[in-house]
């Protein structure tokens, strides 16, 4: 019924039909975020509990599904509008996101790691900096 109710509300704004138009298309731009946020929200947590194990990816397909049809009824007519480069590099970049923020993370522990006495020095600049951005 959640996956109905969000497939339902984020498609109505390119209905086909009036009826179905008037029955759920909102111009509040707060609610339509808050239903993208539930429906992201669901992926992750789903996502996570499919590939820690716990559930098979057969519960996932369904979000991914719901996801799609809206993201494709807006990508669609912008096609025409944008290159094809464009959007594939954009879609290369998403897939690579995740991919890059370990490479990050994994030089930022190096580093770390190399100049471990420094950070543990409480009388020295960086422990200083470090606790103003943990603060913050």
């Amino acid at each position: 019924v959640f996956l109905v109710h969000k497939l339902a509300v984020l498609t109505a704004p390119v209905p086909r039909s009036r009826a179905m138009q008037r029955l759920l298309a909102t111009d509040d731009h707060w609610a339509l975020a808050r239903h993208i946020a539930e429906l992201g929200a669901s992926i992750v947590l789903l996502g996570a509990r499919c590939l820690s194990g716990e559930l098979p990816s057969a519960y996932l397909a369904p979000v991914l599904v719901t996801v799609a049809v809206p993201a494709l009824q807006l990508l669609v007519p912008c096609i025409t509008a944008v290159s094809l480069e464009e959007v594939s590099q954009f879609l290369a970049c998403l897939a690579c996101a995740p991919v890059r923020c370990v490479v990050e993370m994994l030089f930022l522990a190096r580093r770390a790691w190399r100049h471990r006495r420094r950070l543990s020095n409480l009388l020295d600049g960086s422990a200083h900096l470090i606790l103003a951005l943990l603060a913050g």
